[in-house]
């Protein structure tokens, strides 16, 4: 089980985190990327090349999408814990409930360009305590930048 870092980059980032939470579902951008399913990669950088060949040149981050959504898709799993955050501070926390789902069509007001989707459900812990818990950082080869990032440490402290 793995701990990881979401950012909720959205330019409301508080009723992002609300919408999460109220629906059940946590998700990430870079949509124009297509359904992972069905595109196979094998590599975050074969999700590099989808991200930037639906959005170059129109979108100047579009290199940091692929290792944030490869992780999404390929290394989350059911049962790992995400810390959401608004950028400046860790908000809630959830638990990944579901396999990755690819929903373009379901682009409400608060998740806009956020087709990559993953059930999961609130965890009642203080998300400050578990990234100390986690040793207050991200595992090494993990980039600040990245909307989706593992956290470092070596599995899950408890959440008493």
């Amino acid at each position: 089980m793995a701990v990881w870092r979401l950012i909720a980059h959205h330019e409301d980032p508080n009723a992002q985190i609300q919408a999460f939470l109220d629906l059940g579902w946590i998700a990430i951008g870079w949509t124009a990327a297509g359904d992972l399913r069905q595109h196979r990669p094998s590599t975050a950088a074969e999700v590099t090349e989808l991200v930037q060949a639906g959005y170059h040149p129109h979108i100047e981050n579009a290199h940091l999408g692929g290792p944030s959504l490869w992780r999404f898709y390929n290394e989350m799993a059911v049962g790992d814990l995400v810390i959401l955050g608004d950028g400046n501070r860790r908000r809630e926390v959830m638990r990944v409930a579901g396999d990755y789902v690819f929903r373009p069509g379901d682009r409400s007001a608060v998740f806009g360009d956020y087709g990559h989707w993953r059930a999961a459900e609130y965890v009642a812990c203080d998300p400050e305590a578990l990234w100390v818990g986690c040793g207050s950082g991200l595992a090494d080869g993990e980039n600040a930048r990245w909307t989706l990032a593992r956290c470092a440490g070596g599995g899950v402290p408890s959440l008493d």
